[in-house]
């Protein structure tokens, strides 16, 4: 009986660790489609660890930004509708978090002061275009 008990504790805890890791550590690699999960690793892997990111979005639902938000947390990811790209609010905010790379969202996107830039392919599901690149010093 006691070795029942101890076998049945065992797998029980093992059980638990797996779908611990499943529902917790992985599970953003369920709920993100496949191209902007590739998309959004492509950006992560050009910046520094803990490096902010600067992300514009077109118009009032930020739905596709706030999961880039989310993929790439704890990086700060600095969000902003097309009306809030003004170049002194983009400069104001580069100031205070370090950005020295934005992800534009948009049909076209705007240029937040991209000096280079690449384009990462469509925004899922719409005509919009998702631009990666370093921003002008």
């Amino acid at each position: 009986m006691l070795i029942f008990v101890l076998v049945s504790g065992a797998v029980g805890v093992r059980a638990f660790v797996a779908g611990y890791r499943e529902a917790f550590l992985s599970s953003w690699l369920t709920s993100v489609p496949p191209r902007v999960a590739d998309q959004i690793a492509t950006v992560d892997r050009v910046m520094r660890p803990g490096e902010a990111l600067l992300v514009t979005y077109p118009g009032p639902n930020p739905w596709y930004a706030r999961m880039w938000q989310r993929v790439l947390y704890p990086r700060t990811v600095v969000l902003l509708s097309r009306n809030q790209t003004s170049a002194a609010n983009i400069a104001r905010l580069r100031a205070r978090y370090g950005i020295r790379f934005a992800v534009a969202m948009g049909s076209p996107p705007p240029d937040p002061g991209f000096a280079r830039v690449r384009d990462l392919g469509p925004l899922l599901g719409a005509d919009d275009r998702v631009l990666f690149g370093t921003l002008r010093p």
